[in-house]
């Protein structure tokens, strides 16, 4: 059974797709967003993938706040998996560039 704070969160990944499918720029806020309500075992890797996409991006970079959401989605899961080492260079690297330049 989903909990309704899981369905709401679905709900959220949904629109942001949808809004994307729409040719709808997410910006910071809206990442930042849809992050957040990625806090379930389920949805957590969505959130790995939208960071991903924010550090590919020319136009946005993600910030310490999105790291922080990241995280958070990640903590919530009981399942690390191989995604655990992923994460963690990713936030190395993003930390020694924010450190050197």
């Amino acid at each position: 059974a989903c909990s309704s704070v899981e369905e709401a969160a679905r709900h959220g990944v949904l629109l942001f797709e949808e809004m994307r499918g729409s040719r709808v720029a997410p910006n910071l806020i809206t990442f930042d967003s849809v992050i957040r309500s990625c806090r379930s075992e389920e949805l957590w890797p969505l959130a790995l993938k939208y960071l991903k996409e924010m550090r590919e991006s020319d136009d946005m970079k993600p910030d310490v706040d999105i790291y922080h959401a990241v995280l958070l989605a990640a903590k919530e899961s009981v399942n690390w998996g191989d995604k655990r080492a992923e994460m963690c260079k990713m936030v190395e690297a993003t930390f020694s560039n924010l450190v050197y330049d």
